[in-house]
C-alpha cells in the first residue's frame, strides 16, 4: 500500500508532549503508513530543555520498539535520532533506523579559544541580537556561518535526512513579512551562495532533504521549509526530498504532507523518499496524491 510516511516526530522524551503510542496511534488516524519516531539528540555542552538527556536514550528506545510492536501489520513504526551537530562526542546511533542531521545554533565566536552559540529558532529577539552584537549586524555573515556548518553534515556517513535546512529563517517569509522586518535577505548574493554552497555539497554526498511542515502546523510561519527558491535549486541539482510534519503534538501527526508533496510537485519533483525495512526506496509523487 502506497501512503504518507513522516520520519519526524517527536515525543515527551525531549519537547514533544505525548509517547510513542500517543504519536503512532495519531499517524494511524491521520491516515499514514508508516512513521518514524525521533528524539533530539543530546548536547553535552550548551544546556536547554529540548533535547533527550543521555541516560534516557535506552527508555526512549525501548519505548519506540514496543509501539512497533504493538501495531505490527496496521503501521510500520520506525525510530530515529535527529542528531545536532553540537552533540558533538556523542554520536551512539546503535538502535536508530534512521538519523536526521540538524543544525540548531549559530556559533558565535565570542574569543580566540571560546565560543558561545546561540539558538536560531527559539526567540525572533535574541537572534536579532546574536547578529548586532556578535556581527555587527552583518545578516550575511551570519547566514554564512551557519550555512557553512553544513559541511559536518554532509561529511557525517550516518545522516540520512537533512532536517529544516533553511530553519535560521524560521522568523521570515521573504514574500509575506515587510521587507524592513526581515531579519535575513534571502536575495543578498552572500546569502544564497551560502545556501546553494551547503546544499550543493550536501546533494554530492547524497543527503535527503525533508520538506518539513512544522513551524506551519504550530504557527510560526505560513510556508514550508526548505523555501520554494531553494527546492526548485535542489531540484536542479538532482537532490533528493522526503517529506516530515516535524510533529511535536499528536494533533499535528500528518499535517500538511499533501500540500509538501504538492509543492514539491510544483518544484519539478516527480517522487519522494521513504523508508523501509529494506532502506530508502523512491515513491511515486502522483500516486501519493492519487
Amino acid at each position: 500500500m502506497i501512503g504518507f510516511q513522516n520520519l519526524h516526530a517527536h515525543t515527551h522524551f525531549d519537547d514533544g508532549i505525548a509517547s510513542a503510542e500517543e504519536m503512532v496511534k495519531a499517524s494511524i488516524e491521520a491516515g499514514l503508513t508508516s512513521v518514524g519516531i525521533c528524539c533530539h539528540s543530546p548536547i553535552l555542552t550548551q544546556k536547554n530543555n529540548w533535547c533527550i538527556p543521555i541516560k534516557e536514550v535506552p527508555a526512549f528506545q525501548q519505548e519506540v520498539y514496543a509501539a512497533r510492536e504493538k501495531y505490527r501489520g496496521i503501521i510500520d513504526v520506525f525510530c530515529g535520532v535527529e542528531l545536532d551537530i553540537m552533540s558533538g562526542m556523542w554520536a551512539d546511533i546503535k538502535g536508530f533506523d534512521y538519523v536526521i542531521g540538524a543544525i540548531h545554533y549559530l556559533p558565535l565566536p565570542m574569543g580566540e579559544n571560546e565560543f558561545l552559540y546561540g539558538e536560531v529558532d527559539l526567540n525572533r529577539n535574541d537572534l536579532e541580537g546574536y547578529i548586532a552584537r556578535i556581527y555587527n549586524g552583518d545578516r550575511d555573515a551570519a547566514a554564512e556561518y551557519y550555512y557553512s556548518q553544513y559541511e559536518l553534515v554532509a561529511n557525517n556517513k550516518d545522516v540520512d535526512i537533512v532536517a529544516h535546512f533553511d530553519l535560521l529563517t524560521k522568523f521570515d517569509e521573504y514574500e509575506i513579512t515587510p521587507p524592513e522586518l526581515l531579519i535575513f535577505d534571502e536575495k543578498s548574493p552572500r546569502y544564497q551562495e551560502a545556501a546553494l554552497e551547503a546544499m550543493k555539497l550536501l546533494v554530492r554526498r547524497d543527503k535527503i532533504f525533508e520538506i518539513n511542515t512544522g513551524a506551519v502546523s504550530r504557527g510560526y510561519r505560513e510556508t514550508f521549509y526548505p523555501s520554494e527558491t531553494l527546492l526548485k535549486a535542489l531540484r536542479r541539482m538532482g537532490g533528493r526530498i522526503t517529506l516530515s510534519t516535524d510533529a511535536h503534538n499528536p494533533a499535528h501527526a500528518g499535517f500538511g504532507l499533501p500540500a509538501a508533496a504538492q509543492l514539491a510537485l510544483s518544484c519539478g519533483f516527480k517522487e519522494v523518499w521513504v523508508l523501509s525495512a529494506a532502506g530508502f526506496r523512491p515513491v511515486s509523487i502522483k500516486k501519493l496524491l492519487d
